[in-house]
């Protein structure tokens, strides 16, 4: 949330404090850091967190925050070039799709529309 409203300083300071031992809070630490790098545009952490995020988060079950790691690895491809940029875009929507998430669907149609892939 940090974030979203233009305060990486405050996202980084809260992920400095001690880590909980409880997986889920582990995990939300690990996407955090994924935005944060995101955020930086230090594309090439940011692509490796979000991946392993993503992965995290399908082994734990919580499929709106391995949308949004599919999600944000696409952007974050996308940016950089990468051939796998719409892979991870299509996946993305797919799970949204899912929960009917309909922003989110849309925003993920826009970032492929972008891309060069297609919506249908």
């Amino acid at each position: 949330m940090a974030i979203a409203v233009g305060e990486p300083d405050l996202a980084a300071r809260l992920l400095e404090r001690p880590r909980s031992s409880a997986i889920r809070h582990q995990l939300s630490a690990l996407a955090a850091q994924a935005a944060l790098a995101e955020a930086g545009e230090d594309h090439d952490s940011a692509i490796r967190l979000h991946a392993e995020a993503a992965e995290a988060w399908q082994a734990y079950g919580h499929p709106l925050e391995r949308g949004l790691a599919l999600f944000g690895l696409g952007r974050c491809r996308a940016q950089t070039g990468h051939k796998d940029a719409q892979a991870a875009l299509l996946s993305a929507r797919e799970v949204f799709t899912q929960l009917r998430a309909a922003p989110l669907v849309a925003d993920t149609a826009k970032w492929l529309n972008e891309s060069g892939a297609t919506t249908a």
